[in-house]
């Protein structure tokens, strides 16, 4: 799904059963 989302144009990706959106959504907003 992570590379998927990468191919698409997604910058930072974070999936899983449980993940909610917004798990770590600031860390990965400040890493792109």
């Amino acid at each position: 799904l992570e590379t998927g989302a990468q191919e698409l144009g997604f910058k930072a990706v974070v999936a899983g059963p449980l993940v909610r959106s917004s798990y770590h959504a600031a860390a990965a907003y400040t890493e792109t």
